[in-house]
């Protein structure tokens, strides 16, 4: 039980931080990197490089990279994170895995 909470809290976190690429792209236009294509070869490095970006999209103060918006989650919003989870996550959504 306490395992199924901690994927379906993941996939929350990463369903949050994939959501935010899109309305951050949507407001800042051409500034802002869209995320891969499911399926598609480029996937992981296209979403890893938007979720990357975020921070500086969105213009947060000292969020930069992966590294950054797993800090942000962890000391921000109280959500635990690694970057391998993040990774993984990334893997799977562009794996097409996340519903």
């Amino acid at each position: 039980m306490e395992a199924q909470r901690g994927d379906t809290l993941k996939k929350f976190i990463v369903s949050t931080a994939l959501g935010a690429v899109m309305i951050v792209s949507s407001v800042s236009g051409a500034y802002a990197q869209e995320l891969g294509t499911p399926g598609e070869a480029n996937c992981r490095g296209k979403t890893a490089s938007a979720i990357a970006q975020l921070g500086k999209d969105a213009d947060f103060a000292g969020v930069r990279g992966i590294g950054g918006i797993v800090r942000f989650f962890n000391d921000e919003l109280g959500v635990p994170l690694t970057v391998k989870e993040l990774q993984e996550d990334i893997r799977a959504f562009c794996a097409g895995e996340f519903n």
